[in-house]
């Protein structure tokens, strides 16, 4: 303790400074140590956690996106053979259409052909009567007359001017 004395340390004044220290050592440990290595640990853990949860959304995110290219695929296939079936639907109604407006065209032809004829024979019965009406008339004057070819045919002319002005 002599040497101590000798530089100017008293011993009781530095063993109750080592004591003070080894107190707030301990104070230190359990009161800011722990707490800050346990808030690391948990830090630590949290991060850990997080590159975990990253890496698997990142692998989750590779399979989702290999499964969006083959829904995609089968979407694109699907598209075609709904648009080839449309574009047959249309062929086959377009011939349809098609069909049906010639055979309508066809029915209105043969309807006007019967309509033409009927009007032709309407006509015809209508021309028939009035060569007949022309012929008794005619017939009529000239029994009544009596006259001979020359006046014969002025009359027949009179007849056929008078039936043309009706």
């Amino acid at each position: 303790m002599e040497l101590l004395s000798s530089f100017g340390i008293n011993g009781k004044l530095l063993l109750a400074q080592v004591v003070n220290f080894f107190i707030l050592l301990l104070v230190l440990y359990f009161f800011v140590y722990k707490p800050i290595i346990s808030i690391l640990d948990k830090r630590n853990k949290t991060i850990k956690e997080s590159q975990d949860e990253a890496e698997r959304i990142k692998q989750e995110s590779a399979e989702l996106e290999i499964k969006k290219k083959e829904i995609l695929a089968k979407a694109r296939e699907e598209a075609m053979k709904i648009i080839q079936e449309a574009r047959k639907e249309g062929e086959n109604a377009k011939g349809d259409a098609v069909k049906k407006a010639q055979e309508g065209a066809q029915k209105i032809v043969s309807d006007a052909k019967v309509t033409i004829k009927a009007e032709q024979e309407a006509a015809f019965m209508e021309l028939k009567k009035e060569v007949a009406d022309m012929v008794i008339a005619v017939s009529s004057k000239v029994i009544a007359k009596n006259i001979d070819s020359d006046s014969e045919s002025k009359l027949i002319d009179n007849v056929v001017k008078e039936m043309e002005n009706k």
